[in-house]
């Protein structure tokens, strides 16, 4: 009897199941959270197939049916002037979720930059940059946006910029807490003792412990970012305008409701407290041995 061949998987085979796995594992978990993510999934779908999706060219305006509620022919009603609710609000999701990602991005990014550099040195580096922390953070959020939109002029790199600023104290804060936790490990320690950089120490064995939490604090702050640049663009808009939609069409305010709702409850349910926030790799237990056996031989 000749010896069957293996079958060998693929990794891409591997690779999905494991994603597969671990989603299956995260709605077990959170089944409301994970609700959500789908909802936040649909909106993204939806933004990115707006000109399919839309009945209506979103410009498009009709005298005959000015100001009219939901109907069989207009779902989410009309605008003052004629235009299709449902189809401004399928093509606004596009320029809102684009600006809310991008700002994201930006400000945990930085802010994650600034949190593993004083958390790493501490000393006067610390002391520094919580300072300039703690200024920022004295603003209310919208206040400084809407004052950094204004000084940089108008124009959508404008408001990512604005709201990203306001979005890099959360993130220095965040990532600054695990740092100092992380530099302190033994695994951190070894490499130390190996004659590691700081550039080393910071980007290869503390930085990766941090994604984590930085995905899950980019997530929560999608609906805040999204809120502001709602509230920057509003403020050109007149009372009575504001006024007709906040009373005449209710389902022109569920629509980036619900999306600020999925975005954020999918984040809640992204963290367990009880979950190791890092895992030791082989590699690392290699360098421990190393310098454990250079210490005794030293002896």
């Amino acid at each position: 009897i000749e010896p069957s061949e293996p079958v060998y998987r693929s990794d891409r085979k591997v690779w999905w199941r494991r994603v597969l796995g671990g989603l299956a594992t995260f709605a077990r978990r959170s089944p409301l959270s994970a609700g959500m993510g789908c909802l936040a999934a649909l909106i993204l779908v939806m933004a990115v197939a707006a000109p399919v999706i839309a009945p209506y060219e979103p410009l498009k305006s009709d005298f005959r049916r000015m100001a009219k509620e939901p109907d069989g022919r207009n779902y989410f009603g009309t605008d003052q002037i004629g235009r299709d609710v449902l189809s401004r609000v399928i093509h606004g999701s596009r320029t809102s979720l684009t600006v809310a990602f991008a700002a994201v991005l930006l400000g945990t990014t930085l802010g994650a930059l600034w949190g593993l550099m004083s958390g790493y040195f501490g000393g006067r580096v610390d002391i520094v940059s919580q300072r300039l922390i703690e200024f920022l953070q004295s603003f209310p959020d919208l206040i400084l946006a809407m004052a950094i939109a204004m000084a940089l002029g108008a124009g959508t790199g404008t408001v990512i910029v604005a709201i990203a600023i306001t979005r890099i104290p959360f993130g220095g804060r965040i990532i600054r807490s695990v740092v100092l936790s992380l530099k302190e490990m033994s695994y951190v320690e070894a490499a130390r003792g190996l004659g590691a950089s700081h550039l080393r120490l910071m980007f290869r064995h503390i930085l990766p412990q941090c994604v984590a939490p930085y995905l899950i604090l980019a997530t929560a702050h999608l609906g805040v970012a999204i809120i502001i640049d709602a509230l920057t663009d509003k403020k050109n808009r007149t009372t009575q305008e504001l006024k007709l939609i906040l009373t005449q069409n209710e389902l022109e305010l569920a629509a980036p409701g619900s999306a600020l709702w999925a975005f954020t409850k999918s984040a809640d349910g992204s963290f367990t407290p009880n979950e190791p926030l890092l895992e030791v790799t082989s590699d690392d237990e290699t360098k421990l041995g190393t310098l454990l056996s250079l210490l005794d031989e030293h002896d």
